[in-house]
């Protein structure tokens, strides 16, 4: 793909305009690149793991350590509010243990995606030292 795009390995420029998991662009490495998304809380979500990595990471071992289980997940996924960093967090968590990795809510705003299972889960490791790409915008 790489190859076919002339991108990656830090050279070219990838537009991604429903960005999604951003899986494309995170694995070209373009030397530079534009993420779209109309996912407020997806976009929010990127915008906090690029400038508070760490802080995110916290937050997330903190859900975790609460516990993976089901009643542990009805209870993060029926939270309301909390600061930018714990709503990133809480995504994530809501990701890792939901039906299918699905993101979505009712027309109330609430999620509604079912409990998947503490099976497999693969949890995000801790933020690489080096800072975000800044050029890649959010």
């Amino acid at each position: 793909v790489r190859r076919g795009l002339g991108v990656g390995g830090g050279r070219g420029r990838v537009v991604e305009p429903f960005a999604g998991s951003a899986c494309l662009t995170l694995a070209l490495a373009p030397a530079r690149g534009v993420l779209g998304e109309s996912v407020a809380p997806l976009c929010d979500l990127y915008e906090q793991v690029r400038d508070r990595a760490g802080e995110v990471h916290d937050a997330l071992s903190a859900l975790i350590r609460s516990g993976v289980g089901r009643r542990d997940y009805l209870r993060v996924r029926d939270c309301e509010g909390g600061d930018a960093v714990a709503e990133s967090a809480r995504l994530l968590y809501l990701n890792r243990l939901g039906f299918g990795g699905v993101y979505r809510v009712n027309r109330k705003g609430r999620g509604n995606v079912a409990f998947a299972g503490e099976g497999a889960v693969s949890w995000p490791t801790a933020p690489h030292p080096e800072p975000a790409r800044p050029d890649i915008g959010a």
